[in-house]
């Protein structure tokens, strides 16, 4: 019999919690290395039975409610709904969300990890991961952020305003080797003054759901965000990024995925009139030298690699206000 509650989170959409059709159980990484056949055979037999006696064992982390069609475009919606009003909220206000959101991983940070652990990732990776959101979130980079929204200055005796706006509603679709702390960027979106809907892979979503459920929406309601600035769904890659271009209501789609893949949706992105924000893979065929780097290059490699995953924030947070271009005041 399992120790700990299980983690069950149906859809979030316009503030509430809302039912989908059926659910997408997580059994932890570990159950899969001491019996794949039993984690295997309990996560489908739940799926076929929410009501199994199933769900009571300690293989058995948690469960997500799957999104249709129509609850898919219900986000949408209430993401547009919610846009103006949030854009209109002073900035100040907005940026205190990513002060909040970087302490609040702090209080909860073994939470974070064993969540992330137990969908299969290394627990060095999984502090790495942290430690990467809590230098995106770090007071200089915010600091920062803030500078890009609104800066002013004096030239020529005149004062020089330039502001960027929000572009709109955000689509965020994450990547299944990392959705939570790449859906933890949705934050930033936020702070810009957009509203966003994410969606949390179906064959890993639990984390996803967890971060934006548990830490995210919370913050949203301290700061007086109104209802419908942050959805999440559970869904189908397809059905969802399809159901995105089509809608008149989705401004940016932020597409963390391969790099011909990338730019086969970038096509299409523009062709329906949608921004696109590209996070590409690098080809998987390399040297040999890279593949297998030395103890002395693997150091190298997470020290890069921690500076990129800095820099693709900060491109992240300019990329999602200033559709067009930043607006210049002159007074």
């Amino acid at each position: 019999m399992r120790e700990n509650p299980l983690h069950s989170y149906q859809l979030y959409i316009a503030g509430k919690d809302v039912e989908g059709d059926g659910w997408v159980y997580t059994v932890s990484a570990q159950s899969l290395l001491e019996d794949v056949f039993t984690s295997v055979s309990l996560k489908r037999d739940l799926e076929r039975n929410p009501e199994s006696e199933a769900a009571r064992h300690p293989y058995v982390v948690g469960r997500c409610a799957i999104a249709s069609d129509a609850a898919i475009d219900l986000a949408t919606e209430a993401a547009a709904s919610a846009a103006p009003g949030w854009a209109a909220t002073p900035l100040e206000r907005r940026m205190r969300l990513g002060t909040l959101f970087r302490e609040e991983l702090g209080r909860r940070r073994d939470e974070f990890l064993a969540m992330l652990v137990a969908e299969g990732h290394p627990v060095s990776l999984a502090r790495w991961e942290l430690s990467c959101l809590f230098q995106v979130y770090s007071e200089e980079s915010l600091g920062w952020y803030r500078q890009r929204m609104h800066t002013e200055f004096e030239h020529a005796g005149r004062r020089l305003i330039v502001r960027r706006r929000p572009d709109g509603v955000v689509a965020f679709n994450p990547p299944q080797n990392a959705p939570a702390p790449s859906a933890a960027l949705a934050v930033l979106a936020l702070m810009a003054g957009n509203a966003v809907v994410v969606r949390a892979p179906r064959s890993i979503a639990l984390s996803t759901m967890w971060l934006l459920r548990e830490v995210v929406a919370p913050l949203l309601d301290d700061v007086g965000a109104p209802p419908g600035v942050l959805n999440a769904v559970c869904s189908n890659p397809r059905q969802t990024l399809d159901r995105w271009l089509e809608s008149p209501l989705i401004d940016d789609i932020f597409y963390i995925g391969g790099s011909e893949e990338g730019l086969r949706f970038q096509e299409r992105c523009v062709a329906h009139g949608k921004k696109p924000i590209l996070e590409r893979r690098s080809s998987p065929h390399g040297s040999r030298r890279a593949q297998e780097p030395s103890r002395s290059r693997s150091r190298w490699m997470r020290w890069a690699r921690a500076r990129r995953a800095e820099a693709d924030a900060v491109g992240v947070a300019v990329a999602f206000a200033g559709r067009s271009r930043p607006r210049l005041i002159v007074s």
